[in-house]
C-alpha cells in the first residue's frame, strides 16, 4: 500500500479543498457573472485579468521541461511554450477585435 503524502497533523478535506479548488485555473471564474448580481470579483479590466490567468500555463510547461533534467525535454518545453505562447496572442487579437465592435459609442 502506497504511504500517504499529506501530513498527520493537517485537516485531510481542506488539505484536498485547497489543492482542487485553489490552483490558477479556477482563478478566472472570479470575474464571471453568474446572475445579475452574483459575481466574485467586480472588477472593470476582466477581460485582460482572464487572459493573464490563463497564459499562466505556460510556466508549468517550461518548468516541467527543466525539472526532467534532460536538455530535450527542456528543448521540447520551450517549443511547446512558444506555440502557446503564439496561439495565445492570436486569440488575444481576435478578442480585441470582438471588444473593438461592442465598444459603448
Amino acid at each position: 500500500m502506497k504511504k500517504s503524502s499529506s501530513r498527520r497533523a493537517c485537516h485531510k478535506g481542506l488539505s484536498s479543498w485547497v489543492r482542487c479548488w485553489c490552483s490558477p485555473r479556477r482563478w478566472p471564474w472570479a470575474v464571471f457573472p453568474f446572475t445579475e448580481r452574483l459575481v466574485l470579483a467586480n472588477i472593470n479590466a476582466g477581460v485582460l485579468y482572464i487572459m493573464a490567468i490563463t497564459s499562466m500555463g505556460v510556466y508549468g510547461v517550461v518548468v516541467a521541461g527543466w525539472a526532467s533534467n534532460s536538455k530535450y525535454a527542456f528543448l521540447g518545453a520551450l517549443r511547446s511554450s512558444a506555440q502557446i505562447v503564439s496561439y495565445e496572442i492570436a486569440m488575444g487579437f481576435a478578442l480585441v477585435g470582438v471588444l473593438m465592435c461592442a465598444a459603448e459609442p
